[in-house]
């Protein structure tokens, strides 16, 4: 299991690595992959908004410096009354899964949620820095 797993915001590097790694069903897997689709949407919101808002957003899953993948969140419905909650997903790169690195990076984005108030209806959102593993999540300026 890698030693230091990290979520910090996109950077424009990160996008070409997810276009790279998740353009096809290598990358995502038989049954996560959903057709080819065009980036041109996530690099305008990235330009817009660098991928973080209060309606969802993106971060990307670091192993020390190196950016393995990227996890999600966004708005959902579940129940008999549509109650409103936030859905989690993680991508890794292939080399990248199968050693709990997924495991990690979701336990933190939960964590940096709940942290902010996010139950619920409520909301998650990112600042500058970085989530680290272990311990309590936190996002450093």
């Amino acid at each position: 299991m890698p030693d230091e797993i990290t979520l910090r915001p996109v950077t424009a590097d990160d996008l070409d690595l997810f276009e790279r790694e998740f353009s096809g069903p290598e990358g995502w897997g038989p049954h996560a992959w959903f057709g080819f689709q065009s980036t041109a949407d996530l690099r305008r919101r990235f330009a817009e908004n660098g991928l973080l808002g209060p309606d969802g957003g993106l971060l990307s899953v670091a192993e020390g410096d190196v950016t393995v993948g990227r996890v999600r969140w966004f708005p959902g419905s579940w129940g008999p009354a549509d109650l409103t909650n936030w859905s989690l997903a993680i991508g890794l790169v292939p080399s990248a899964r199968g050693r709990g690195t997924g495991t990690r990076a979701q336990r933190l984005l939960a964590e940096y949620g709940a942290g902010r108030g996010a139950r619920g209806a409520g909301h998650l959102g990112a600042g500058g820095g970085r989530i680290r593993a272990g311990g309590r999540a936190d996002i450093r300026p």
